[in-house]
């Protein structure tokens, strides 16, 4: 394994120099490519601080173009920047540990205090997801304990952006290579996403369509009276696997289990979708066409933490077991 890891990293890392024309070398269409992904980057995943870092951003690019240079059959697609993100998250916080614990005791643990707040926005689960409000005999304590530790977070972080600025480069390098491939495994089932006229999506939607009308009909008859197209709001669903309707923080275990799922992936991608649309069927199934797209297009999931998600994760492997969709052919 530990071979094939390096090979695969090597083989990256050869890319870079002859993908990565210098300005002027570009044909015109691989110029429009990378300045599409310039604008994209900045832009990819609001709730998570880690991504404003300019190296980070560099990194990304460069990741985000050699992907599209190696798959010309789509390119480059909007949208794809955001599921770069979780596997950048997850490698990079890896080797900076790596890096902390190779140095002095005081450096490890400026990176472990802040790291979860650098790279996910907020604490995960063990550390207490974001709690709504509310009062209590003990507020004036629990108010002054929040903002010491957001204090804390945000000093965290600044130590967690310096930790990054001085990662040595064959350490940045080796997660972002890891990321590419990650990134391959992942699209490499549903690479008729991002095909002309995106058909995978489209068919994505149909089958939704039909498995909402199976799963809850009360659902499906409000949407349909109320003329609101599956693919008004599963579009973007399905384009970004999800990962813009839940917490940041939620992406890792919820890419985990599409990894997982192989070439099953393409399939349970729409349980997930129905799962998550039916977590809110008291509202789906009885708002007016102006709430509902509305509602469909901002579900309130700011809160959520893995569990969840966990929740809905478990009702579409449930689905699944009982509501197989019919294979093509059928």
């Amino acid at each position: 394994r530990a071979p094939a890891l390096q090979r695969k990293r090597r083989e990256y890392a050869d890319w870079l120099p002859r993908l990565l024309a210098a300005d002027g070398d570009r044909s015109e269409e691989e110029e429009a490519t990378y300045r599409q992904i310039s604008v994209d980057v900045p832009r990819t995943a609001a709730g998570a601080p880690f991504v404003a870092h300019p190296r980070l951003q560099q990194s990304l690019l460069r990741c985000l173009y050699v992907w599209a240079m190696r798959h010309p059959a789509s390119g480059y697609v909007q949208g794809i920047n955001d599921l770069a993100t979780p596997f950048l998250a997850v490698f990079l916080e890896e080797k900076l540990r790596e890096n902390a614990a190779a140095g002095s005791p005081a450096a490890a643990a400026a990176v472990e205090k802040g790291r979860r707040a650098f790279f996910f926005g907020r604490a995960s689960d063990s550390e207490g997801c974001a709690d709504g409000g509310g009062s209590s005999a003990g507020g004036g304590a629990q108010g002054e304990q929040e903002g010491q530790s957001a204090a804390g977070g945000r000093e965290g972080e600044s130590d967690i952006a310096a930790a990054v600025s001085s990662l040595p480069e064959a350490l940045l390098l080796a997660a972002e290579a890891d990321v590419y491939w990650c990134l391959c495994e992942m699209l490499d089932r549903i690479h008729d996403h991002y095909t002309f006229a995106q058909p995978g999506i489209q068919v994505k939607c149909d089958s939704l369509t039909n498995l909402i009308e199976r799963l809850d009909p009360a659902v499906a008859r409000n949407l349909e009276e109320q003329g609101v197209q599956v693919l008004q709001f599963a579009f973007r669903w399905f384009n970004c696997l999800l990962v813009r309707e839940v917490p940041f923080a939620c992406t890792p275990r919820l890419w985990d289990v599409y990894l997982s799922e192989g070439d099953d992936f393409p399939d349970f991608l729409i349980y997930v979708a129905a799962s998550l649309l039916l977590t809110y069927r008291g509202q789906v199934a009885s708002m007016e066409f102006q709430d509902l797209v509305m509602f469909l297009q901002a579900l309130p999931t700011s809160d959520w933490g893995t569990a969840d998600l966990d929740l809905v994760l478990s009702r579409a492997f449930m689905w699944r077991a009982k509501a197989r969709l019919p294979k093509k052919g059928e």
